[in-house]
């Protein structure tokens, strides 16, 4: 098979039109729309399998009765299940039912060769009583149900991504009060560590040389200044020597 250029670059740009579909995710009422119909699909793929049951059996019915009144309607099963479905969609189906309910020869038909030739053979009663129990099953209770599986379809896409959104909003203000307990948290953490961190330097400063030197000065001079107001200088010393023995056991030791 030879592709010329021309044909493939036609093709090429019915291709691109594809790229339209990108408008589908712009649209929130679209979205919505084409989510219920793929969630519909299967219960639309069992629709379909039960009126073509439905129009199967209308048709071999159809076909046995009104085949040579009306063989440009009737005249094989395929042409008679084509004929259902324009009923079906309220095609000019009057006209049809019109042809078998007079006879072909009275109403509808104006051929004249012999392979659309009628037999003439009206059906009064059958004929609209079939008709409108076709028109009632195709018509009113299938499509509508189309129609309902779609809309319920929307509908339930349409809760689920409503609730998809509320849950991405609890968990959004969820994981934000936990952030902020973790941050006071670790501030409360941080502040306790300082304290910690503070009490052992000063434990560390309490125990070390550095603070018994202090101490040892300031007893020192704390007794040679009582000394020195009584004016007994070995006395004063003899009590500093008695504090600091006393301060080293009490308090170091």
């Amino acid at each position: 098979v030879v592709i010329s250029a021309g044909h493939a670059v036609e093709s090429f740009q019915v291709v691109r039109l594809l790229r339209l579909l990108k408008l589908v995710s712009v649209n929130k009422n679209t979205k919505v729309l084409v989510a219920g119909l793929v969630e519909g699909g299967r219960f639309i793929v069992s629709i379909c399998i039960l009126l073509g049951f439905v129009f199967y059996f209308y048709a071999v019915i159809g076909t046995e009765i009104y085949k040579s009144n009306d063989p440009v309607h009737f005249g094989s099963l395929d042409v008679t299940m084509l004929t259902l479905f324009r009923t079906a969609t309220l095609e000019d189906w009057s006209d049809i039912m019109y042809i078998n309910t007079y006879g072909c020869d009275q109403y509808g038909y104006a051929y004249t060769t012999q392979e659309w030739r009628c037999d003439p053979n009206a059906h009064p009663v059958v004929a609209p009583i079939y008709f409108s129990l076709l028109v009632f099953t195709g018509n009113l209770v299938f499509m509508n149900l189309f129609i309902a599986v779609v809309t319920s379809s929307m509908v339930s896409a349409s809760d689920e991504k409503a609730a998809s959104t509320q849950t991405a909003s609890s968990i959004h203000e969820e994981t934000g009060e936990m952030l902020r307990w973790m941050m006071e948290n670790s501030i409360f953490h941080q502040q306790l560590d300082g304290y910690e961190a503070r009490t052992t330097e000063l434990k560390v400063f309490l125990n070390g040389p550095l603070f018994r030197n202090i101490m040892a000065l300031v007893i020192v001079s704390a007794a040679f200044t009582s000394g020195a107001r009584s004016m007994d200088v070995d006395g004063a010393l003899a009590t500093a020597v008695t504090i600091l023995e006393w301060a080293q056991v009490a308090m170091f030791a």
